[in-house]
Protein backbone atom coordinates (compact mmCIF):
# COMPACT_ATOMS: atom_id res chain seq x y z
CA UNK A 1 0.00 0.00 0.00
CA UNK A 2 1.21 3.51 -0.80
CA UNK A 3 2.14 5.77 2.03
CA UNK A 4 0.01 8.80 2.77
CA UNK A 5 2.39 11.32 1.21
CA UNK A 6 2.52 9.40 -2.07
CA UNK A 7 -1.28 9.15 -2.12
CA UNK A 8 -1.57 12.92 -1.63
CA UNK A 9 0.99 13.59 -4.36
CA UNK A 10 -0.90 11.29 -6.75
CA UNK A 11 -4.16 13.10 -5.97
CA UNK A 12 -2.65 16.55 -6.48
CA UNK A 13 -1.05 15.46 -9.75
CA UNK A 14 -4.36 14.08 -11.02
CA UNK A 15 -6.30 17.22 -10.01
CA UNK A 16 -3.81 19.59 -11.63
CA UNK A 17 -3.97 17.95 -15.07
CA UNK A 18 -7.49 18.41 -16.43
CA UNK A 19 -8.51 21.79 -17.83
CA UNK A 20 -10.81 23.70 -15.48
CA UNK A 21 -14.51 23.57 -16.27
CA UNK A 22 -16.14 26.56 -17.91
CA UNK A 23 -19.70 25.80 -16.77
CA UNK A 24 -21.26 24.43 -13.59
CA UNK A 25 -22.11 20.72 -13.86
CA UNK A 26 -25.30 21.31 -11.82
CA UNK A 27 -26.88 24.43 -13.33
CA UNK A 28 -24.70 25.03 -16.44
CA UNK A 29 -24.03 28.64 -15.37
CA UNK A 30 -20.54 29.93 -16.31
CA UNK A 31 -18.09 29.35 -13.45
CA UNK A 32 -15.31 31.51 -12.09
CA UNK A 33 -12.04 29.61 -11.72
CA UNK A 34 -9.64 30.41 -8.90
CA UNK A 35 -6.33 28.67 -8.52
CA UNK A 36 -4.72 27.26 -5.39
CA UNK A 37 -1.11 26.15 -5.17
CA UNK A 38 -0.20 23.24 -2.90
CA UNK A 39 3.24 22.10 -1.85
CA UNK A 40 5.00 20.11 0.83
CA UNK A 41 7.15 22.20 3.13
CA UNK A 42 10.21 19.99 2.62
CA UNK A 43 9.86 19.75 -1.17
CA UNK A 44 10.30 22.01 -4.16
CA UNK A 45 7.47 20.35 -6.07
CA UNK A 46 4.16 22.22 -6.26
CA UNK A 47 0.75 21.70 -7.82
CA UNK A 48 -1.68 24.37 -9.03
CA UNK A 49 -5.26 23.21 -8.92
CA UNK A 50 -8.31 25.05 -10.32
CA UNK A 51 -11.18 25.62 -7.91
CA UNK A 52 -14.42 26.37 -9.75
CA UNK A 53 -16.97 28.68 -8.18
CA UNK A 54 -20.52 28.89 -9.45
CA UNK A 55 -22.00 32.22 -8.37
CA UNK A 56 -25.48 31.01 -9.36
CA UNK A 57 -25.39 27.94 -7.08
CA UNK A 58 -23.66 29.93 -4.34
CA UNK A 59 -26.41 32.57 -4.44
CA UNK A 60 -29.15 29.94 -4.41
CA UNK A 61 -27.54 28.19 -1.42
CA UNK A 62 -27.48 31.45 0.53
CA UNK A 63 -31.18 32.02 -0.22
CA UNK A 64 -32.13 28.61 1.20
Amino acid sequence: MKNLRQAIEDFLTAMSRPPPPTHCPLCHFPVENKYATFFFYDSEQSWTIPISICRNCERRAKES
